[in-house]
């Protein structure tokens, strides 16, 4: 009988050190720090005095599927307002020719849509093109980065 309960009192002290140990790890790095772990982003808002980062998006540069026209769309972030001009402007890489094509600024919920404008494939002749998208306004002068648009 004594020889049982010395195997109970075993099995209790080692599920109960297990436990303990399980449980210690869970404990061991939870100090309070400002640090934020390798691989991960810290979350931070913009401070009140911050000036918003105002910066110009292309979406869509290329060939229409009817053929017959090239398709062009932005937007810009950090401002939010009607009334600014657009201006895409694809420019031949081979001969540096530009084509400007122009549109307005229309306020949205989350920034200001350049929308889609649309040119007469015509216009371009064939080859590699990059497209930019200027946005100017009283409050903002930006210039998206450059896509490639290939012209068949």
């Amino acid at each position: 009988m004594a020889a049982m309960h010395r195997v109970r009192l075993v099995r209790v002290c080692g599920i109960a050190c297990l436990a303990a140990l399980t449980l210690s790890g869970c404990f061991a790095g939870s100090q309070t720090s400002n640090s934020v772990p390798q691989g991960s982003v810290a979350a931070s808002g913009p401070s009140p005095s911050a000036t918003p980062l105002i910066s110009a998006q292309m979406t869509i540069a290329g060939v229409d599927v009817d053929g017959a026209h090239v398709s062009v769309s932005g937007y810009v972030t950090g401002i939010i307002e009607n009334g600014g001009t657009c201006a895409y402007v694809a420019t031949e890489v081979s001969s540096g020719n530009a084509v400007t094509i122009p549109g307005s600024g229309i306020s949205n919920v989350q920034n200001t849509s350049c929308g889609t404008s649309q040119e007469p494939i015509a216009t371009f002749n064939k080859g590699s093109w990059t497209v930019v998208l200027h946005y100017s306004s009283p409050a903002a002068d930006v210039t998206s980065p450059a896509i490639k648009m290939e012209i068949p």
